[in-house]
């Protein structure tokens, strides 16, 4: 199946194509949906974007500090497991739906759903190497 970044077919309504499977998409439109929840939706994923250099993270590590070692665990493991799962997902709504993808909306949405996955796998992995910095810290001090 031979497929194309830019459809040059004359007369192409995305409009009346199906979600996937459908003709390669054309100029990327961001005025007419056929399904604007899609849109929506993107535009919503990308409202929850920040960095974690712009909050402060003192309670927390305030809070970690207080915690039982066997609560010090179950935190740092679950951080760990965050951060594999979104290592894994992070790569797989690009490689798993563009390729089929048939409206523009959708194709935003998705790229949009990949990119905010490797996002928050690099808060996941930030807030791990502040814990880890904050536990080295506090057993020097100890």
């Amino acid at each position: 199946m031979s497929r194309s970044v830019f459809n040059k077919s004359k007369g192409l309504d995305f409009t009346k194509a199906s979600m996937f499977f459908g003709e390669d998409l054309a100029v990327q439109r961001y005025d007419t949906f056929k399904y604007p929840i899609f849109d929506k939706l993107t535009q919503q994923q990308l409202g929850f974007f920040w960095r974690p250099e712009e909050v402060s993270l003192q309670k927390d590590r305030n809070d970690y500090l207080d915690l039982r070692p066997e609560q010090k665990n179950i935190f740092t493991s679950n951080l760990k497991y965050q951060t594999m799962l979104d290592s894994v997902q992070g790569r797989g709504p690009c490689l798993a739906f563009l390729p089929f993808c048939s409206l523009p909306e959708l194709e935003g949405c998705i790229v949009t759903w990949d990119f905010m996955k490797q996002y928050i796998a690099d808060h996941i992995h930030t807030s791990l190497k502040i814990c880890m910095q904050i536990l080295v810290k506090s057993l020097i001090q100890s």
